[in-house]
């Protein structure tokens, strides 16, 4: 069964699926660990992200798959991006909890060989209607290194606003790294889906 905002009803609520044109949104599974490393293990996508190491095997993958990712908004969380049809992974998109920034922060990877195909700005797009959707929260925030201006487009596409800059730790970069933040406030989402 589907709902009105594309929400399929599964088994449980562990499977909750949302859709986009191409993809379906899954949350990770532990059966899905090798998957998961064998796209997501390259450097350049761990230079680029803040929170994934390189190089990336399938016990990383374990340990991201246990966190959990938005425990005061069970209907949000990490969410695994599949091609419609073919089913092969593309990479992650969710929402999830920063309690040390008191933040609900969306974040997402995409595999090197779906770059430039507009993957990441269509999940981002499903995720944020859902959460928007299915919570009462006022705004999400969001980051990206200075030098990944694909991701800045995502985050512009999406209506994010520019925050501020600072700097975070990267575990891909090994280092501190500049970040430019944003934040998308319920207000600007609605009056953009209603333009």
């Amino acid at each position: 069964m589907c709902t009105d905002d594309g929400l399929e009803d599964l088994e449980s609520e562990d499977d909750l699926l949302l859709t986009t044109d191409r993809l379906e949104l899954a949350p990770p599974r532990f059966e899905d660990a090798e998957t998961i490393a064998a796209v997501v293990n390259d450097r350049r996508i761990a230079e680029m992200a803040m929170s994934i190491p390189y190089p990336y095997g399938v016990e990383d993958a374990h340990r991201w798959i246990e966190e959990k990712g938005a425990p005061q908004h069970p209907a949000l969380g990490k969410y695994l991006m599949w091609t419609k049809g073919k089913r092969q992974l593309v990479g992650a998109c969710g929402i999830v909890e920063i309690p040390e920034e008191k933040e609900t922060h969306i974040g997402y990877w995409i595999g090197v060989p779906f770059w430039g195909k507009g993957f990441a700005t269509e999940a981002a797009h499903r995720i944020i209607d859902h959460a928007f959707t299915v919570t009462e929260m006022t705004e999400i925030s969001a980051a990206c290194r200075v030098t990944n201006p694909a991701s800045r487009r995502v985050i512009e596409k999406c209506g994010f606003q520019f925050r501020a800059n600072g700097i975070i730790y990267s575990l891909g970069a090994a280092g501190i790294v500049s970040v430019e933040r944003f934040v998308l406030e319920r207000p600007v989402w609605a009056a953009l889906k209603a333009w």
